[in-house]
């Protein structure tokens, strides 16, 4: 079973995925630049991507032969909202509600959060994260 230290070598990678992804909030269907961006993406991390299910939704497969089927979703979208610190390199470039606003929150976590999952073979051995 992975734990974090199987993940701290992928940290700036994630940190840098988490805060392009805040930075540029996109709203309901319309997330097209996040959609380009997640596939790029899943595309370097070797991972067979098909683009545009949907409307702007994405499927990832990884094959491992015969066995069960695992499946992870992940929210595309992410609300615009306005920093409580503005000067933060990487906060929203779309204006919304401000920090104190119960409606002001993204979901990037929730995006950003499926690419250590993607980045673990179950197929070796020892079930460490590939390379």
């Amino acid at each position: 079973m992975p734990n974090y230290t199987d993940f701290k070598p992928y940290e700036p990678f994630l940190i840098e995925t988490r805060r392009s992804l805040h930075m540029h909030p996109e709203c309901g269907f319309d997330v097209v630049q996040t959609h380009d961006f997640v596939f790029a993406r899943l595309r370097e991390m070797g991972i067979r991507t098909i683009a545009h299910v949907g409307k702007n939704s994405l499927l990832g497969i990884l094959e491992n032969g015969a066995g069960p089927i695992v499946g992870l979703r992940a929210d595309m979208d992410a609300l615009p909202l306005t920093e409580a610190n503005p000067d933060l390199t990487y906060r929203s470039r779309v204006p919304g509600p401000g920090p104190d606003d119960p409606g002001g929150y993204g979901r990037p976590a929730h995006r950003g959060g499926h690419r250590p999952a993607l980045r673990f073979d179950p197929s070796r051995p020892d079930a460490r994260l590939r390379p």
